[in-house]
């Protein structure tokens, strides 16, 4: 026997007794879903049909769950396949006849067994109900199969419900809503009958094996662990055409099309408003309807690749994503704390751009080496020649990127007395020719320490290299200079290191703020260094060596109009000061971060900046602003008032009198010194004076720690 007639409620059929939570769902005038979780099928089925007289549209979820959140990660089981397949005069099939005798000529050509009917309203929905419940991944197989099967024969179902384990579907008996004021009715065109799953799985076989390994294997997975992260939908748009067209056309798109569309926008950061604006270019656009359809989309977001072609294949065809993702969703990350190496690159010809990077933990360079593996396969000559250490003067890094060196001096004789001839220009060094250099620094607290020394030049060459790449120094006898140099530093230090030798508002000033400093520490202990060495990186090289190639065809980057705009927006905060050491060591913030989005569309084989390149080049910098923060902290920049900080924050709730603070520099201390000190904690709004009246004499000034106060 293919089916087996039941006589019972189709909810009872489909959940069986196991064990589990059932959901029923409401959805609400507002557009949103209400999911009403049950433990048992007939407290389920008695609130569906108390619902029935709210007027709303009800739902049942197929499966069963875990957990009392209707997520695909909390399914338990299904006890059937389904297809939804839709009808009407923009529909795949004209009306509910003509879809059901789709079906019929599908289930004679396959050899499945008769389903199950439900008259959706406008569709149908079938049920291949089952004698027992599947585990999520056994189900999988066989929906993907059946998903193959419909593909194969011309079957127009949805192909995304067919693979959705956590669907729901209508409840029969209640009323479709979806065309306001013409309610339909849910009905069953069918008894309830059970399938042999056996018969099931020889129908689908040929489906199951032919069917090649392709992105859907990982889809399911993808499905289940969708990071809950928001996404860009402008970025998203920008690389698939799918949700291009959407946002270009304002929403005048096919029906299908644009619902698969909203079901990126419902997992994209300000998702809801920007449907309605992508939707306002239909005739028919409906604020309310298009938000009803969005919280609909919730219910099955993210909307697959597979799901994209199978409604629209033209706009899929030469994707260059095609086989690497599951989702457009997943090309809508901007990247908090993208690779370090974006900022070090130096083959390109981007303004010179430095590095640092502070190690919190773990062995300070243990990761340099993989890195260095990828620039190999691009660029050996560079790897081997131009990256160096042991950065310690000025005139040492001017020397490793040198012009020529020539002098002038008179031409010799052979006879002594003869008078010497006209003077002649002698070339005494022929220079470097590749003017990139990577300073690798593995300990660049040494670096720091020669800055301090007097007559060093290290931190007034970097200067020159940040900012021109034209370098040189007047020294008499050998003045080299270097012209158009690319110099990049990567070097590591620990915190209280760093602290240490950068103490001063004027050193940060001087060199820190040419820097991206970066707090970083391992993720994990791995004694035998994980399993990197088994990771096939052709891809990435082959990416990183086009976007080198293209870079050096690039002369001149301007921002485009959405880049532009957003540049405006952020400037001034950007190049506003900030009090303290901290303030000094980010204060060239709206440079670094212009010089970041430059690599960014560099990356990206750009011909210009564009909004996501400065998006990911703020989020970068706002790392990095974070970490110094975390470094450097409350720090002023000058050893008296840091001094005093500590101090006040020593004593709490007490404060300090100026006799007090006097005593912290053992009266040694001019008072003028300590004034300028008091004055710039209390402009940095880190410390205040309060006036405190006693029995006798002058009122008491005391100094408080404000951070303190505040918190007390």
């Amino acid at each position: 026997m293919k089916t087996q007639t039941m006589k019972t409620n189709l909810l009872e059929a489909l959940w069986g007794e196991d064990p589990g939570i059932r959901f029923i769902c409401t959805l609400k005038a507002n557009g949103k879903m209400a999911n009403h979780p049950f433990r048992s099928n007939d407290a389920a089925i008695r609130y569906a049909n108390e619902a029935k007289k709210t007027g709303l549209n009800i739902f049942f979820a197929v499966a069963l769950f875990d957990a009392e959140n209707r997520r695909k990660q909390n399914v338990l089981g299904l006890r059937s396949l389904f297809l939804d397949i839709d009808a009407g005069p923009t529909k795949p099939y004209v009306n509910q006849s003509e879809a059901q005798l789709a079906l019929s000529d599908f289930i004679k050509s396959t050899g499945l067994p008769d389903p199950v009917v439900v008259l959706s309203g406008n569709g149908i929905h079938t049920y291949f109900i089952l004698p027992q419940s599947l585990d999520q991944s056994e189900w999988a197989q066989l929906a993907e199969a059946l998903r193959g099967a419909c593909v194969a024969k011309g079957l127009k179902a949805d192909h995304a419900i067919t693979t959705d384990s956590a669907r729901l579907l209508r409840v029969p008996g209640t009323q479709n809503h979806k065309t306001e004021g013409q309610p339909k009715l849910v009905s069953m065109a069918t008894d309830v009958v059970l399938c042999d799953i056996r018969i099931i799985r020889n129908a689908l076989v040929p489906y199951i094996k032919n069917r090649q390994p392709s992105i859907e294997d990982a889809n399911a997975r993808f499905m289940v662990n969708l990071p809950n992260t928001p996404k860009n939908a402008n970025l998203i748009a920008d690389q698939c055409a799918q949700v291009e067209a959407m946002r270009e056309s304002r929403g005048d798109i096919p029906e299908p099309n644009w619902y698969a569309t909203l079901g990126v926008l419902a997992l994209c950061e300000g998702g809801e408003l920007i449907s309605q604006q992508w939707s306002k270019g239909h005739p028919t656009y409906d604020p309310e309807k298009t938000q009803i359809k969005f919280e609909r989309a919730k219910e099955f977001a993210p909307t697959t690749c597979q799901r994209f072609t199978d409604i629209s294949p033209a706009l899929c065809e030469g994707c260059i994503h095609k086989g690497r993702i599951a989702t457009p969703l997943q090309l809508g990350d901007t990247p908090n704390k993208p690779s370090a190496f974006y900022a070090s690159i130096s083959d390109w010809p981007a303004p010179p751009a430095s590095a640092a990077f502070h190690g919190l933990a773990g062995e300070i360079g243990s990761s340099w080496g993989h890195i260095r593996k990828l620039f190999e396969a691009i660029d050996q000559d560079w790897c081997s020649r131009r990256i160096q250490s042991g950065l310690s003067s000025g005139e040492g890094l001017i020397w490793a990127v040198r012009d020529n060196v020539s002098k002038q001096e008179s031409a010799k004789t052979r006879n002594r007395k003869e008078p010497a001839k006209e003077l002649q220009i002698v070339l005494v060094d022929e220079g470097v020719t590749d003017k990139r250099l990577l300073a690798l620094e593995p300990e660049i607290a040494s670096v720091l320490r020669v800055t301090i020394r007097d007559g060093n030049t290290v931190s007034a060459t970097i200067r020159q290299a940040w900012d021109t790449g034209n370098l040189q120094t007047l020294t008499k006898n050998s003045p080299a200079h270097s012209t158009a140099a690319h110099i990049s530093i990567v070097g590591h230090i620990t915190k209280n290191e760093l602290r240490r030798y950068m103490d001063n508002t004027e050193t940060a000033n001087g060199f820190a703020n040419r820097f991206l400093w970066v707090c970083v520490q391992r993720s994990k202990v791995l004694p035998e260094g994980g399993q990197l060495l088994s990771v096939d990186f052709d891809s990435m090289v082959n990416r990183l060596r086009d976007a080198v190639n293209a870079a050096k065809t690039r002369s001149v980057l301007t921002r485009n109009e959405g880049a532009r705009a957003l540049w405006h927006i952020v400037y001034e905060n950007l190049s506003g000061g900030k009090p303290g050491l901290f303030g000094a060591v980010t204060g060239r913030s709206e440079a670094q971060v212009m010089r970041l989005a430059c690599l960014y569309a560099l990356l990206d084989q750009d011909t210009c900046i564009q909004r996501v390149h400065l998006e990911a080049a703020l989020a970068l910098w706002g790392y990095c602003e974070d970490s110094a923060r975390y470094i450097f902290g409350d720090a002023v920049g000058d050893p008296i008032a840091d001094t005093i900080l500590l101090a006040l924050n020593d004593a709490s709730k007490t404060g300090l009198t100026q006799t007090d603070i006097h005593k912290l520099f053992n009266h040694n201390t001019p008072a003028n010194k300590i004034n300028h000190a008091l004055a710039n904690l209390s402009d940095a709004r880190l410390a205040q004076a309060q006036s405190e009246t006693g029995r006798v004499g002058r009122p008491t000034v005391k100094w408080f720690s404000t951070r303190l106060r505040i918190t007390k």
